[in-house]
């Protein structure tokens, strides 16, 4: 059973491992893999087609926190995450590494695709606890391929456009109410003016409509130097 829903496989043990691969009547989620018995280790690939990316996130982060203090310290394995056709109107295809390594779940490494665009490399995930709300951050590196679809994109004016090639981040995600906040921008890795406090700005929003509207008045910034 995999988020809500329940999926066929077939599977073959020969001496320690058992070799396993999904139904082709699956469609949606197809998977393959290896489970080496002892020492205890797995291998999987999975493949998941036509999932809301917002359903997928929220799923993933708060059940890995939930289950990370009941991983046994020796279940130990890689799991790839390979998305497609998302229904999402920023993303298009993506991969998530999961690592299960001496008792915890990491997010090793994701890439996604931004449509026309270019793409995102997130990296360094954890978990903090502020205030009774859970929250997962990570950093982030966006290669930009086509300038002008990014500045179309987020409806940045002419007049505040540079020449760009990489944004780089940090992002967080409110896990108990649906908010981010994004911090420690980066434009070509020229990193942003401190405020008279010494602390890097932090923007918070809800939506794709007002994080256009953080990086129209950020690139307003940077033209005016």
């Amino acid at each position: 059973k995999f988020i809500n829903n329940n999926f066929i496989f077939e599977y073959k043990k020969i001496d320690n491992k058992l070799n396993f691969n999904s139904s082709p009547t699956n469609k949606n989620f197809l998977f393959n893999g290896n489970i080496n018995i002892e020492p205890f280790y797995f291998n999987i690939k999975s493949k998941i087609s036509n999932i809301d990316l917002n359903f997928l996130v929220d799923y993933f982060l708060k059940n890995l926190n939930k289950h990370n203090t009941f991983i046994h310290p020796n279940f130990s394995g890689d799991l790839n995450v390979s998305l497609s056709k998302m229904k999402n109107s920023f993303f298009d295809n993506g991969s998530i590494n999961f690592s299960f390594r001496e008792g915890e779940i990491l997010i090793d490494k994701s890439i996604f695709d931004v449509k026309k665009i270019g793409k995102i490399n997130f990296s360094n995930g954890f978990y903090e606890l502020n205030e009774n709300n859970l929250y997962y951050t990570t950093s982030a590196s966006f290669k930009i391929k086509n300038q002008k679809e990014f500045y179309r994109l987020f409806s940045i004016p002419r007049d505040y456009r540079i020449n760009l090639s990489e944004i780089n981040f940090i992002i967080e995600k409110n896990l108990d109410i649906n908010k981010y906040y994004i911090s420690n921008l980066q434009i070509n890795n020229q990193i942003e003016t401190k405020n008279e406090n010494q602390e890097l700005k932090q923007f918070e929003f809800h939506n794709i409509q007002q994080l256009r509207l953080i990086l129209r008045n950020y690139f307003e910034e940077i033209s005016q130097g």
